[in-house]
Parts: C-alpha cells; structure tokens; sequence
C-alpha cells in the first residue's frame, strides 16, 4: 500500500510541475510566435498597398484610354436641377450629380453644399475632357 501511495505521489509531483511549466513556457512561446506573426504581417501590409497601387493605376490608364475614345464623349455641359446639378456628355448621358440647398442655412443645417458651390463643383467636372487633353 505505501508503495502504491508513494508512486501516486511522485505521478502528482510529475503532473504538479509540469503544469507549472506549461503555466511558464507556453505564454512565452506564444508570445514569441504572436509577436513575429504581427511583424511579418505588418511589413506585407505595408508592402502591399504600393503593388497594388501600381496594379488599379495601370488597369485603370488602360481603362480610361478605352473608355475615352469611346464612352463619354465631350463636351460635358451641366444642366439645372430641382435639387442641384447634374453633369451629363454629348449623348446625354448623366456623369455626376451634385445636390445643394439655395441658402446658406439651409445648407449648413442640412451639411450639403450651397448652391453656389454646387454650380462651380458641377462646372469643374464638366471641364475635366479639356484638362485632360
């Protein structure tokens, strides 16, 4: 009987430290890996976004170059709205829409644009084929 108690005490003595050491290493170990996980994941972040920059940049020359020969042909006029602007190209199709409010007030209270920054807003757009010839 008393070697049977003997060796259940030295089996708890075994399992006793060996929970402390996993209480003392594992958060260690984790940490370790958790911290160069983070450092590796921050240098691609900060890494990526140039490529893909580069990548939407140069889909979107080759888009734009198609699209104007062919999509929005100039000139681009503006035309009133009851609510605002709109912006539209020579087959009448509408480009952009800037909405206002006629005074001031309105336009603060409502945290849109006046009117008169509504117009020169839709006038810039619709100078935007000439600038970019």
């Amino acid at each position: 009987m008393e070697r049977c108690n003997k060796d259940l005490r030295q089996a708890l003595a075994f399992a006793h430290w060996s929970s402390w050491a996993q209480l003392a290493f594992i958060p260690v170990a984790l940490g370790w890996f958790g911290g160069w996980g983070l450092f590796f994941l921050a240098r691609r972040v900060r890494s990526k976004p140039q490529r893909v920059a580069e990548t939407i940049r140069s889909n979107a020359n080759a888009k734009n170059d198609h699209r104007a020969e062919n999509g929005f042909p100039a000139p681009w006029t503006v035309e009133t709205i009851p609510e605002g602007f709109r912006v539209i190209d020579a087959n009448g199709q509408s480009l952009a829409y800037v909405f206002s409010r006629e005074t001031p007030n309105d336009a603060q209270f409502g945290k849109v644009l006046t009117l008169d920054e509504a117009r020169l807003i839709a006038s810039n757009i619709a100078k935007l084929p000439d600038l970019l010839r």
